[in-house]
């Protein structure tokens, strides 16, 4: 992720907060920065460098100055929650399983490898509050959605895997989107391949969770042949000039 040198200072401090010491506060998490900005952006790097399941994720929707600090604030009457210790000591312990006999995999061959497990375990599954995003949600409970998905693909490939993140342009798209919108918000996942990236999106690799959910959530939306269950098929691996017929990179600096 492009930082500023002053956000790259802030970043360990967001680490160390919001990880080891895991915030306190219901609704806000203070944290020392220069300015409100710095700090949103250092925390849109950690989210997407982390698959620690005890960010709040993407219920940040913005940061404020207070004083002399700066502080993210969270949806309204939402309430940061942690899961249990032995649920992330299973998550570890089923994590270890998994990568072990990935490690001499090529990067190809560890994306087809984390699909096919991803497509026998975790449904695409999308609900409101947040639920779906974090590796526990993918892997304990078996459901997530796009930044789930893209979150446990990093944890799973030893963080040899990016996540990245724009737009899956809308004749693409799960669902139905307005004429003039570009098209769904959507998280992937990248690798460098002498130098160069590669992107695979694993969501059109799994099924969709046969329940009504999303439909009603997005108001109607239709199901693309590509999402509806199905036999297995290995990710599609695009160069940057192939990706840009299907996405749209928010940023084209890769992180």
């Amino acid at each position: 992720y492009s930082l500023t040198d002053k956000e790259k200072r802030v970043y360990p401090h967001m680490k160390k907060s919001l990880i080891e010491e895991r915030a306190s506060f219901p609704y806000i998490v203070p944290i020392e920065a220069a300015s409100a900005q710095e700090l949103l952006n250092a925390y849109e790097a950690l989210f997407f460098d982390t698959c620690s399941p005890l960010l709040p994720a993407m219920n940040i929707v913005g940061a404020y100055t207070r004083g002399n600090r700066s502080i993210l604030a969270l949806r309204e009457g939402f309430e940061i929650s942690y899961p249990p210790e032995e649920d992330i000591n299973a998550l570890n312990r089923k994590v270890a399983e998994f990568s072990e006999p990935s490690k001499s995999l090529s990067p190809y061959d560890l994306a087809i490898y984390i699909a096919r497990f991803l497509y026998e375990n975790t449904p695409y599954h999308l609900r409101s509050g947040g639920v779906g995003e974090s590796p526990i949600e993918a892997l304990m409970q078996h459901q997530a959605y796009c930044t789930g998905i893209a979150r446990t693909t990093r944890l799973l490939s030893g963080f040899r895997f990016l996540c990245v993140r724009g737009h899956l342009r809308k004749e693409f798209s799960l669902v139905d989107t307005e004429d003039d919108y570009v098209g769904t918000p959507h998280v992937w996942n990248a690798f460098f391949d002498q130098r160069e990236p590669v992107f695979f999106d694993i969501c059109s690799c799994i099924r969709v969770a046969n329940n009504t959910s999303i439909a009603d959530e997005l108001k109607n939306g239709i199901y693309r042949d590509n999402y509806k269950n199905g036999t297995f098929r290995n990710p599609t691996f695009y160069s940057l000039d192939s990706l840009r017929k299907k996405y749209v990179l928010k940023e084209e600096k890769l992180w």
